[in-house]
Formats: structure tokens, sequence, C-alpha cells
């Protein structure tokens, strides 16, 4: 959706909330999107003053309901004098505007929406509310299903039929008794449901009418047709239709009759139809409507600011600072700023940071000047928000000084207008030491300056005074004004600011120049090792985990044509009659090739560039990159003068392939130069790397063939023609290119050619390229933009990374799979890490349960009731692998004491008990077993041990798709001992670091048990914390600091108030949070996401480092100095987060520090030192 500005006489601030937009206007007041303190979207309506003077007690009622399909009231204030209710934004259409923009619902989408508003109406009614005003325009369409709004606050009794201007657009969802001024309750608004439920059926009410009146007659006298809905769905809706409100069913006999596909007349626990009714309405697409979504203001400007070049994005901070007015206890404002007073760096990068974000609607240009849309942004967007702490203490005093500077100017520069004595002094220091994101214009440079000057004939000790400031002001500037707020010796703060912007600078050239990048790293470290220091910690961490591991550029003039080896390992360019081939790896010049001729119009290196073949217009010649010589004539057609087509070595760099009319083929034998003819004829368009097996093909004939006899080779192989078809280097894996026209995607199709059978079938961007890795596990997909590696067997994504590349060029992988290699116009190629695990811990097959203790040390995994136990630091079994025959439905949960040694197994044994099962890890046999406390729990959702490694928590799984654990047991596992605490169980668990407290996510709600007397803890002043999803559970070492889950990102919140920290610390991505860790002794939080682990600055919120992993659904924990991640597939890597270490494996990495000639060039702010004399040392 268009976000819609405020108008004129909205409020920006309401109760504690900034405004950012009108969402809508109806008889009740006005709907705005709002932030709340922490940054969090809400729904903020400002009702009319009659309104509000009637629904206090409704509003109360309501903020009882439960979140189930609703969208959860937050706050409210009726007898203010703006009166306004505070709700979960919902992001998505109502159901009215999807009905009529993408048609009406059926079949399996109209059953989860009448279930969704069922699940609503039954949450709404226990908590003793009527909704009164339930209608399409009520029912929002969520990216987590339907939900139904403005509960508890609507109502009917007042409106008259002599009024019909306050009842248009409302009598055909309104019950008879609510026409008549009978008493309305619950019933009114099952009746509504059904025909809500007969409108999104139809896209009309079942009472549809060309007047009111008659709209009136047939809510109180005609029986609807319900016969356009499936059954139950039918029975159910004429039941809610009847005109007698005694003869309706509930809302929660509605539900059950939906869930269990019968009738009405069924009953059930109300907490666990709510939690099946919200499974099965999450499970509704969202519509596909142009604009359905609004994205929150903080995802529109991180969309903005990721889109920008690196020089722009290092002057957004400035830019936007400069228009924030700082104010007390959260007021902060915002202020139109000229555009004069931003050149304080390349006018270029300014004006496209303003375009950009004005082009967003994040910036409106005034007068003369810009602002910010709204006040909003400063909360909703937490880059800001962290760069506003960063600068609040300094905000103010720049303001004064912009204004003093300004006036200076003004007025001719007057002397008197100078600063002085404190003034200068407080300004003066804050410029040289107190800056972390705001840089000083020309014309404020030149006032302090003007003013430092003036003071030097004083007083002698305001003289020193003066002085020194002044000399850290010069400091800071050439060092980028990018230094801590720190009152040290001036030594110590001059390092620190070199370190800072080392750190700073490394973060922009991790795409162009990684080595560069990983030295800026380390020398920052070694120039001011200070771990607290997020800047310098993230730096290391970022050049351990950054993709691009090098970029070679050929010197001199680009090359008109340009290959890389089949392998990577080299590079030719051919320009002027004249080749060059070059080592990527060491940017060595390995030949010079002169007089290769003027036409060359495509070019190919086979493995380790030891031939390299041009193609002429004239025929295609072959040379000896070692020997430098011809390697016989020119053979083979001509190239194509206009159009290109390239040219490929195979993997063994025995055959040729040339391609004609985006074909692959013919292919030639390098060894005699003539061209590989099938009998009959046929052209042969692709071969094998050991050179037996070829596809053949002569117009409508294709075939593969064995080259040593000739004979056609049978059974089902693929013979589709492609201009890319290529071989893994093993002969395993064979992909071809399918390509469309521009209506529709390409297609990547995979063999298994040893089974013969197809392996997948993947989706690409059109005009991608496309290489195999040698073993065939990995497939490369490279276009202009970006390149992106998959694995054969799933189609699973492995790597994305934005890459300029050259668009005509096939990616190369490096023999071993470690590199993804891809060439760029202008003569470079940039070389990608692939993330790879350290060790497969389950070669047989996916495992069916993991398991990883709480430091990391040891993991568990079992595949098919055989349960392995395996040493991290060693990655060697822990023990003789145990076969737990005793389940016989399976592993559900397993789980390792934190040291390892103690493996707790979670399943059902043979006569259908639940019971766990533990096993001694180092001897590889079971000890002892207990069957659960609970003989009718359908399965075990979780399991974790407390820090004592004896205190076992199990939680209990209840049938039904997404359904909410709700008993949790603890268990002395030496003693055998049990205790059941209900309403607590979740499948993930984390007790705090002293074990008294066990924390679960029961969403909408965290459940906090006390271990000790095994009951639920009540929450400070009643209010449970919120949280949605059930996400990871992260407790830090102090226990002082608490992860909750939030779906796509998670929150901290101090456990002492339980309390949000005000900010959260992960922004939405495209996975759902899988698991949290602190590390760094609570500096740092490690999220898991997908396939990329995220590190986080715990204080600010800032991202330290992203590291790609290999697969996806990652559990992760951490000892000291290391992150563990651990995958559902089994796949096991490690990654160092202490920054010593990490300083030292960035020097091994980048194979040394700097020369004392590129220190001069990339660090003059400080003396040469060698930065990786530590990492020669412990080596």
């Amino acid at each position: 959706m268009v976000r819609g500005a405020l108008a004129p006489g909205d409020p920006e601030r309401l109760g504690g909330y900034v405004l950012a937009s009108r969402v809508g206007e109806g008889g009740q007041g006005v709907v705005y999107e709002a932030y709340d303190e922490a940054g969090r979207r809400v729904a903020l309506k400002v009702l009319h003053p009659e309104v509000a003077s009637r629904v206090k007690r409704e509003v109360t009622a309501a903020g009882r309901v439960a979140s189930f399909c609703t969208a959860r009231l937050i706050a409210a204030d009726v007898a203010g004098e703006r009166p306004f209710i505070v709700s979960e934004y919902v992001d998505g259409p109502s159901l009215a505007r999807a009905v009529e923009e993408g048609g009406v619902f059926s079949g399996d989408r109209l059953i989860r929406l009448a279930t969704a508003m069922a699940t609503a109406l039954t949450a709404i009614h226990e908590a003793g509310v009527v909704h009164r005003d339930l209608k399409p325009d009520n029912v929002l369409l969520g990216p987590d299903g339907p939900r139904v709004i403005d509960f508890g606050i609507a109502r009917t009794k007042e409106m008259s039929l002599t009024l019909p201007a306050q009842v248009a657009g409302t009598p055909a969802y309104l019950s008879p008794e609510a026409l008549t001024d009978a008493e309305v309750g619950q019933p009114a608004d099952v009746f509504a449901w059904g025909a809500v439920v007969v409108f999104a059926a139809t896209g009309s009410s079942p009472f549809d009418a060309s007047s009111v009146g008659a709209v009136l007659h047939k809510v109180l006298a005609v029986e609807p047709d319900v016969s356009v809905l499936p059954e139950p769905l039918a029975a159910l809706a004429a039941a809610a239709l009847a005109k007698d409100a005694a003869r309706r069913p509930t809302a929660a006999q509605v539900l059950f009759g939906l869930l269990s596909g019968g009738g009405a007349g069924g009953k059930a626990e109300p907490g666990h139809l709510l939690r099946e009714g919200a499974a099965a309405a999450a499970a509704l697409p969202l519509p596909e409507l142009s604009g359905a979504r609004t994205p929150e203001l903080g995802e529109v400007a991180e969309s903005v600011y990721a889109g920008l070049a690196p020089a722009e994005q290092a002057v957004v901070p400035d830019v936007m600072l400069r228009m924030v007015a700082p104010g007390d206890a959260g007021a902060d404002g915002i202020r139109r700023t000229g555009i004069a007073e931003l050149s304080t760096a390349d006018p270029m990068s300014i004006s496209g940071v303003v375009d950009a974000f004005t082009r967003a609607g994040l910036l409106v240009h005034e007068e003369d000047g810009v602002r910010p849309t709204g006040v909003a942004l400063l909360r909703a967007w937490p880059r800001l928000a962290e760069w506003v702490e960063a600068e609040r203490d300094g905000l103010p005093i720049h303001r004064r000084l912009t204004e003093a500077a300004g006036l200076w100017d003004e007025h001719g520069r007057k002397l008197g207008d100078l600063y002085q004595g404190t003034a200068l002094e407080q300004a003066t220091e804050w410029a040289a030491t107190g800056r972390r994101h705001v840089n000083l214009n020309a014309l404020e440079t030149r006032f302090l300056s003007a003013g430092a000057s003036a003071v030097r004939g004083r007083a002698r000790k305001r003289r020193l005074v003066t002085a020194v400031l002044a000399g850290l002001l010069v400091v800071a500037m050439a060092a980028g004004g990018l230094v801590e707020v720190q009152r040290r010796e001036s030594a110590a703060q001059r390092d620190l600011a070199v370190a800072r912007s080392l750190a700073l600078r490394a973060e922009t050239m991790r795409d162009d120049a990684p080595v560069v990048a990983m030295r800026l790293s380390a020398a920052a470290w070694a120039i001011a090792p200070d771990a607290s220091q997020p800047e310098i910690r993230g730096a290391l961490y970022g050049s351990l985990a950054q993709p691009v591991a090098s970029v070679f550029t050929a010197p001199g003039t680009p090359a008109a044509v340009q290959a890389l080896s089949t392998d990577g390992t080299a590079m030719v360019g051919v320009a002027d009659g004249t080749a060059r081939v070059w080592d990527v790896a060491s940017g060595r010049e390995r030949a010079v090739l002169r007089d290769v001729g003027s036409d060359v119009m495509a070019a190919a290196l086979s493995p380790k560039g030891a031939v390299l073949a041009l193609h002429h217009t004239t025929g295609v010649r072959l040379w000896d990159v070692v020997e430098g010589r011809p390697m016989g004539k020119r053979f083979g057609p001509g190239a194509n003068p206009v159009y290109f087509e390239p040219i490929e070595f195979d993997a063994s760099g025995r055959y040729l392939i040339l391609s004609e009319q985006r074909q692959s083929g013919p292919v030639w034998r390098v060894s005699d130069r003539r061209e590989l003819v099938a009998p009959g004829g046929l052209t042969t368009m692709a071969v094998s790397p050991d050179g037996r097996l070829a596809l053949a093909s002569s117009g409508d004939a294709t075939r593969w063939w064995d080259t040593t006899t000739g004979a056609a080779v049978p059974g089902s192989l693929p013979k589709l023609l492609s201009s890319q078809a290529v071989f893994s280097g093993d002969g395993r894996v064979y992909a071809v290119l399918e390509e469309y026209d521009e209506q529709r995607d390409d297609t990547v199709r995979l063999w298994d050619m040893s089974k013969r059978t197809e392996l997948e079938e993947i989706s690409v961007e059109p005009g991608s390229n496309i290489a195999l890795s040698h073993d065939g596990t990995l497939l490369a997909l490279a276009s202009a933009t970006e390149i992106t590696v998959m694995r054969t067997s799933d189609g699973m994504e492995v790597l994305r990374q934005p890459v300029d590349a050259d668009d005509i060029a096939r990616p190369r992988f490096s023999d071993d799979g470690r590199l993804v290699h891809v060439s760029r116009l202008g003569g470079s190629v940039v070389s990608l890490r692939i993330p790879r695990a350290a060790a497969m811990l389950s070669p047989r097959g996916t495992p069916g349960s993991v398991a990883m203790a709480a430091g990391g040390g040891a993991v568990a995994l079992e595949y098919k009731g055989t349960v392995s136990t395996f040493l991290t630091a060693a990655g060697r079994p822990a023990g003789p692998a145990v076969r737990v025959t005793r389940m016989a439905n399976g592993v559900n949960a397993m789980a390792l004491s934190p040291d390892g040694r103690v493996l707790a197994v979670g399943g059902f044994r043979t006569r259908g008990r639940p019971e766990v099962v533990l096993i001694d890890t180092a001897a590889g046999r079971v000890t002892g077993a207990f069957p659960l406390l609970k003989r009718d729990m359908e399965g075990v959702a979780g399991m974790a041990f407390a820090s004592d490694g004896v205190t076992l928590a199990v939680s209990e799984m209840m049938v039904g798709d997404g359904a909410a654990p709700t008993t949790v047991e603890l268990w002395n596992t030496r003693t055998r001992q049990g205790r059941s605490v209900k309403d607590a169980g979740g499948s993930e668990l984390a007790f705090s670091p002293d074990g008294s407290r066990l924390l679960t996510p029961l969403d909408p709600h965290a459940v906090m048990v006390d271990t000790r007397s095994a009951r639920v803890m009540p929450w400070p002043g009643g209010h449970a914390p919120l949280t949605r999803g059930m996400g990871p559970l992260a407790f830090r070492g102090d226990g002082k600091v608490v992860v909750l889950p939030d779906r796509k990102t998670v929150d901290l919140w101090d456990t002492a108030s339980w309390k949000p920290q005000g900010r959260r610390v992960t922004r939405p991505g495209d996975h759902e949070v899988e698991s949290a860790v602190f590390l760094d002794d609570g500096r740092t939080l490690a999220v898991a996401m997908g396939n990329k682990a995220q590190l986080w600055d715990v204080d600010t919120g800032r991202t330290l480092a992203t590291i790609p992993l290999p697969e996806q659904d990652n559990t992760i924990a951490a000892d000291a100095g290391a992150l563990h991640v651990l995958s559902a597939g089994g796949a096991l890597t490690s990654h160092i987060v202490d920054p010593a270490r990490a300083a030292r494996a960035v020097c091994e990495r980048a194979g040394g520090g700097f020369s004392e000639a590129d220190w001069q060039r990339h660090v003059p702010e400080a003396p040469y030192r060698d930065i990786c004399a530590d990492a020669r040392d412990a080596t």
C-alpha cells in the first residue's frame, strides 16, 4: 500500500507514540501507523469524543482478549483530551479490498479464512467481549494469517432506521436483534461471521439489496442462500445465520466444527481450539495484490541505505543527524537543514543520498533545505536510532555551533561573533574527541579555527588548553572524525581514533579490495586492541566472514577479449594482437603471446591455463602457453563477427566446445584438432570428461553415443539442446540451461548420469551462466549483477553475493570446490569463498534429530534409531554409537548435558508410553530410562539440561498443525524423580545460568517456571513478555539479559524489571531466527537465520558481521572464543569470535600484514608497525 501522509492538524506524538502516516478514517475515528519507544510499529486509532465517552468498559475488557487471529490491544487512553487506543499493526489489505481486487475465496483458502474469523470470535468471546461490528472491512489479511480488528469498540444500538448515513455499509452484517433494539450479545457476532463468509465466497453479503430498507427486510425476513459454500462450511454458516439468536451455535462450536470437519455440536478445551485455529489460519497466503504490504519505515530506510554506493553510505549518518533536534525523554524532533549545511563531503555523494531518500518518501524538500517526512523515522529505523544515541550528548553542541558559525558568516565574520572561553573549549573538545558520525563542514571548521586563533594571545593556561584541543581537532580531521568518546591521554585517543577509522574503512573495501580490508582490520586491532569497541571487533569478525576472498585486476588497458581457465586459476586478456595470461591467485604475469591476430572474437583457457584457444573470424588456433608458440594451423568454422559465441574447454582440457546459433557444439579434440563426429554425421554437442559419452544432434535426430564403440547409448538421458550444457569434472552430474522468452524464467535441469535420473529442476534469472563443481555437488549461476551457488541434490542456496560481473562469462569453481571465480568487465576476477562444513557428521543421510551441548563442545545426531556423539574440537566420535531400539516411532528430541557426557533421548517405547533414555556418550551405552509422568503425552517437543548437568526439562508436543505444547516436566536424571508443570511447555526451552528458572515462549506470551517449586512464576506487574513465534531463547551469562523471539527478529529483555531494553537487536530478514547465543562475555549476540549467522553488538544493536553457513536450519552454541554451528543436516562449522584470535587468523588469511610502502598508502595516520608479528609468533 502507498503510505499516506499526516494531514494538517494531525498529532505527531500521542501517549509515548510517534505517528508516521494515516492508515484510514471511519465512523469511530482516524487510524494511524505509529511507533512505540522501542521502534515497534503499531496501529493507533484516535477516537471521536462521542465514541470514547461510551467505550471505556469495553476497551478494558478488550485488553483481556488473547491474540489468536485478532489484532492484540496494546494500550488505550480513552479519558484524555485526545482519546486513543493502540493495537497490533496488521500489514495487509482488508477482506473487502482483497475480494474486490483479487476475487472471491474458495476451497482451502475459504475454509482457512472462516477458521481464522471463528478463532478470533472465540478468543473475543472467551474474554467476555462482544465485537458488534464484524464486517469485511474489519478483517485484515496479514502475512501470518487473517486478523479481526476493532473488537469491543463498535456499537450498533444507537443506529437509527431513519439515519441511513450512519448504517451505510454495515446493515448487511447486522443481526436481526441488532435491528429490533433487542439485546445484542455474542450470537450477533456469530451471525455476522456467517454473512462475512458468504461475502468472501460470492463477493456480496447474503442480504445485499438496492436500498437500505430492502437490506433490512432481508436481514429480518429472508433466509440466506449458502449453497455456494462447501461442507461443512455451508451447514455451519446456515446455523450461524439463523434469525433466532438462541438457535445459533457459539463461536467455539463453529470453530470446533471447522477443525473437526463435522457439525457445530462438538466441544473442546478453548485453549486447544484457539491454538489449532490460529495454526490453520496462519497457512492462508497473503493475497497477491498490488501494494498489499506497507513496509515499515525502518525497512524502507534500510533498503535505501543498502542500495547506496559505499561513498554515499559513508555520508548518510552526517546527513541524517543534521536533521535531528534532540529532546528529552524520547522527544527527539526533526528540523529543516539547508543544502549548504550538508556540504561536509563529496557533493555528489550528498546529492545521491538526499535524492535516494527523497524518492523513497523519507525526506522532503522545503524551501532551500530538506527535512525528514516525519519524526517517526527516528524511532522506526534502528540504524538511525543508534546514530542518534551515539551522538546524543554532542548534538546540542553541534546545533549551537552550526547556528553560531552561520551568524558569524552572515554578519561579515566579525571577531566579536567568534566563540571564546567555555563555549570555544566545549565545542573544540567535542569536535576533537566526541564525534562518532558527524563531520564538520567547511564553515564550521573555519569558525572554530578562527576562534582558536583569536584567543592564542590570552592567559597562558587558557592558551595551552586551547592549543591542545586545537591540535586534537586537527588529528581528528585527518582521521576522518571517527573517534571514541574517551578522556584519555592524547596518544591513546589518537590511536583509538585511527583504529576506529581503519575498522570502518575496512567495511567499505570488502567487495573491491578484500585483502586490504582484512589487513586494515588487523591494523586496527594492533593499534588499539580494545575488545569493547564494536567497530574494531566487527571489522575482525567481518574479515573472517567476508565472502569475497580476492579481487585480481590485470594491469594496463582493459582487454577487448578475456576469459578464465576452466578451474579459475588463470585469466587471459587479448588486445591489439597480444594475449597476456595472468595467474589469478598471485597476480603474476605467466606469459605474453604476441602477434596472435587482430580478429580474435573469443578465447578459452584449459585447466591450469596450459593451452589457449583463440577464435578468429577464420577459425580456431591453439597456443602452448608455457612454450609461447602456436600449436598447429587454424581449424574449425570462423567466429561470428557480429554476435558473440563463446568457446569452452571441457573439464579435462581434452576437448574444445564451440557454439553456433545459441547452441553448444560442435566438439573438437585438442590432440589432433579434429571434430568429434557421431555415426550418421551427427554433430557432437557435449562430451563427458572421460570422452566416452557424447550427445550428438542433426535436425530432428538427437542421441547419446559411446565414442569408443560408436554405438548409441540406451536409457533415459537428457536430450535438450542448449547454449550451455556442462558436465562436472568427475562426469557424474550433467547440467543443461533451458532458455525461454522474456515472459518466463530460464531453467537449469540437472541429471545424475551414473543413475540416469533427473536430480533437480531450478528456475533461474534469464541471462544466467552456469558451472558445476568438480564433484558435481554444487551449481553456480552468474548473472550481470550477482552470483549464486546451490546444491545440486536439492537446490538449496549456499551462497548469494552481489557481483558486477561480465554477463557473457561463465563462473568457475576451484578444483577443491572451496572457491568460485567470476570475471568482471575491465579485466578483473572476483573469487568468492563457498561456505563449507568442517565436518559432515551424518554422511549416510539427513539426521532425524540433532542436539548440541550448551558450550558447543559436543554434538549428537540420530539417524534411523542410531545415535552418534562427536567432540566438536577434536572432530571425532565421543564414543561408540548407540542403537536406541526402545523407540518404536522414532526419536522426537534430544538434549546433551553441558559437558557432553550425558545424552537424553526422548520418544516412545514399543508399548506407546513416552519415555526418556539416558546415554553415557563416552562409553556408548544406555545407562537408564524413565517413563514420563503424563501417560497420554503425544510426543516430546523439546528438551534441555540445566547448567548442573542433572536437571532435565522435557516439554510435551500436542497433535495438530502448529499446536503449542502445554506441559513441561522437570526431571532429576540421577534420582529419576520428575515433577510436572501444566501450561508451561514449549518446543524452545532455556534455563537461567543458575538453573533456578526455566523460560519458554508460548505465543503470544512467555512463561517462566520456578524450577525449585515447579510452578509457573507470576510476572512483575502482571504483564508477561510478549513473544511472537516459537523462536529461540537465550540467557546472557550473568542472567541479567534474555533474548525473546519476535518472528524474524529477537528482542532483548532486562530480567530484573522484565521490560524490553528499548530496541530490537536484529532486523527482519528472509528467514525466522532459529537459534541465539551470547558471546564475548555478553558483549556480542549471535543469531542463526536461514543459511547465515549474524553477530550483533549488544550495547549498540550494531551488526558486527554476517557469517555465511553451508546449510539452513541451524543450532548454535559458544565456548571460549568460538561459535559452533550444527545444521539439521549434520553440517558442523566453527567460527572464531575472540578478537585476539581473530586478528591472528585474519593475518594468516591475508598472507601477512602491510609492507612499509602499503602502510604509508593505507595507514598514513600512524607510524609503521608489524601488525602480524603476534600471528607469526603463535605459529
